[in-house]
């Protein structure tokens, strides 16, 4: 869970190793279902009025040592009017295959 003020716009979340053959799918506006050889994680925003931006300038994320390549999540606050801050929480969910 963040706490993020009004005066953000996005909070970069840590990016998820890319293995070779992941696939990554957003089913909604607060859902990402990204699958791997072997299992399934689910991201989801449970509360917070929010944007999911997913894989903005992946090809930025990557490292040579160790040889490493990531995929971005970002999300996009939409401060609210009544209030200076917001409280925002998430989920990642593991399944195995």
């Amino acid at each position: 869970m963040a706490l993020l003020s009004c005066s953000c716009h996005s909070s970069q979340l840590p990016p998820v190793i890319d293995h070779n053959g992941m696939t990554y799918r957003q089913d909604e506006a607060g859902t990402l279902r990204i699958a791997g050889a072997r299992r399934e994680v689910f991201f989801r925003v449970d509360s917070g009025n929010v944007r999911l931006e997913t894989g903005r300038h992946r090809e930025m994320y990557r490292w040579p040592y160790p040889a490493l390549r990531a995929f971005p999540i970002e999300i996009c606050v939409i401060p609210p009017r009544e209030a200076p801050e917001q409280t925002v929480s998430y989920t990642f969910t593991v399944v195995g295959r």
